[in-house]
């Protein structure tokens, strides 16, 4: 009976239709609808007919449906959930993208460089501060010691020129009387060159020995000495009087030891001067270099410097600022957003402003780095992490 049916269909298709194989599948609900009307009395007449390729053609429409609803609730829901993907991530505030730096990293090699040679700078800057420092101290140290010096010199010349002045007024008139003594001797020495004959003449006409003609000559001949003494101490006394009365070698010699002090605690002076210019240069220097190794020390970077293995970091947009606090929880999520797990906690925060790209919308965004101190340092190849709590509870 089934079998009737499915020849009388297609011999009523195949005299409007160019062929039977193509209303096959168009028919197959028809042919479906009619095998179930005649299933009943075909019980009545016999035993039933399975026809196979009825079944397959069933399998296939039903298996065609199947698959044609699957796809489009698959399509559906994958538009749907990327759509509620992009909302979420739009809309969320506690995302943070995490980042891996290592010793290795360009900047991190820079960082380093510029370190070490602000360092050697710094070191030779402030060993030759030192140095210098010294320097201006000892010249100090001598600048005090000359003008105590000078001040000394001072009063050392006003006495010597008061005494000399003092001095040689007495001289002066010690010489005048000198030479008046001088002037009575010489006439007396005429008087011995006399003598010295008419003892002469008495020695040779016998009125005298010989030991008194020679005692009487010693005595004669020494008044003659001491009167060539006289005329030397004479000389002696003018050139007294003359270096009291006028400018003194001495007096001289004191004012040129006071000019070379002057002199010296002049240019004592100068060279300070310029010593306390190069101490103030330098110490500006020194000062400029840590601040600059300073401001490095701020940055997130010089953690790994100074780090042997690699170092956490996250980026927090501005957006996302509030959730940025030290020791709050940090989770990783399957999918990005579900079935959440803490991973880390906010161990410092830092201030200087950081640039990086949206990882889902690759926009550019402004933000700061925070360090992460990892439970799971896997988590930290994360595209997205979150702080505070699970972004949707779960």
């Amino acid at each position: 009976m089934p079998l009737e049916l499915k020849t009388d269909h297609c011999s009523n298709h195949s005299t409007h239709l160019p062929s039977c194989e193509d209303c096959n599948v168009a028919n197959a609900s028809a042919a479906a609808e009619k095998l179930s009307l005649r299933a009943v009395p075909a019980q009545s007449k016999g035993p039933r007919q399975v026809d196979l390729k009825t079944i397959h053609n069933r399998t296939v429409l039903f298996l065609y449906r199947s698959f044609a609803l699957v796809t489009l609730y698959g399509v559906l829901a994958l538009v749907f959930g990327y759509a509620f993907f992009m909302i979420f991530y739009a809309v969320n505030s506690s995302w943070v993208a995490p980042i891996i730096v290592s010793q290795s990293n360009d900047s991190i090699l820079a960082m380093t460089s510029q370190l070490v040679t602000s360092k050697q700078l710094l070191d030779s800057l402030i060993l030759d501060h030192n140095r210098l420092q010294e320097g201006i101290d000892i010249m100090r140290r001598q600048r005090t010691e000359l003008i105590d010096l000078d001040k000394q010199l001072h009063p050392a010349i006003a006495q010597e020129q008061a005494s000399n002045k003092v001095n040689g007024v007495d001289l002066n008139l010690l010489m005048e009387r000198k030479k008046e003594d001088n002037k009575r001797t010489q006439k007396v020495l005429n008087d011995v060159d006399n003598l010295i004959q008419q003892l002469d003449k008495d020695l040779a006409a016998g009125l005298i020995t010989k030991g008194d003609a020679a005692t009487q000559r010693a005595a004669l001949t020494q008044f003659k000495n001491n009167y060539t003494d006289n005329k030397v101490g004479e000389v002696l006394l003018r050139d007294n009087v003359r270096q009291k009365t006028e400018a003194s070698t001495e007096v001289l010699a004191l004012l040129g030891q006071r000019v070379t002090i002057e002199a010296q605690v002049s240019q004592l002076d100068v060279n300070i001067s310029i010593g306390e210019q190069q101490l103030r240069t330098d110490q500006d220097q020194i000062n400029g270099i840590n601040r600059a190794v300073e401001t490095l020390k701020r940055s997130p970077f010089y953690l790994v410097t100074q780090s042997p293995t690699e170092v956490s970091f996250a980026f927090v947009p501005y957006s996302n600022e509030s959730y940025a606090k030290v020791g709050a929880p940090v989770y990783e999520c399957y999918l990005n957003m579900i079935f959440c797990h803490q991973v880390a906690t906010v161990k410092s925060l830092f201030t200087d402003e950081q640039k990086a790209t949206h990882p889902i919308f690759k926009t550019d965004l402004r933000g700061f780095f925070v360090q992460l101190d990892m439970t799971e340092p896997r988590s930290a190849k994360s595209k997205t992490l979150f702080l505070g709590h699970k972004p949707l509870l779960v």
